[in-house]
């Protein structure tokens, strides 16, 4: 999957953590904010606190994309090594028993083009997990108005 323009103004950003949290909030729970997609998308979500991991596997399954969730970085690279196809990764930085930046260096081994977003509680490490592979980084949690932009994206890219 070619990235456009658009995608490298993405690369690279960070959300303000020192702003208030930006998640899907009760009145936006449920909505899909206007996004209408012409494919199906498929995601993975990893991340072994299972309320950010629940969180962000609802934002997106409000956007109608099929969603799998695991809880560590070997899950994620298993899933993938058996041939699950994943258009967007939600890969947590500190995930137990193979972390995020090892994960993300296998699953781009294994010449997986998937976007695969890094997600962690700040961004003080943030270039170590950029130089792994992921395509954006985002304090967790990702909000509807950072993911909308990106799934667009991926939904017109994809053939």
């Amino acid at each position: 999957m070619g990235l456009s323009s658009a995608s490298r103004r993405l690369n690279g950003v960070v959300v303000d953590d020192n702003g208030p949290l930006r998640g899907p909030s009760s009145s936006t729970i449920g909505r899909n904010q206007g996004l209408v997609l012409k494919n199906k998308l498929r995601a993975l979500v990893v991340d072994d606190n299972r309320i950010t991991r629940s969180a962000h596997a609802l934002l997106l399954r409000n956007h109608g994309v099929e969603t799998l969730e695991v809880e560590n970085g070997r899950r994620a690279t298993n899933l993938c090594l058996d041939g699950a196809d994943f258009d967007i990764i939600i890969m947590e930085m500190e995930v137990p028993i193979l972390d995020g930046h090892l994960a993300t260096r296998l699953i781009r081994a294994m010449g997986i083009p998937t976007m695969i977003l890094g997600v962690h509680a700040n961004s003080r490490r943030r270039e170590t997990f950029m130089k792994a592979g992921i395509d954006a980084f985002y304090v967790k949690p990702i909000s509807h108005i950072d993911l909308i932009p990106i799934l667009r994206e991926i939904d017109n890219d994809k053939i």
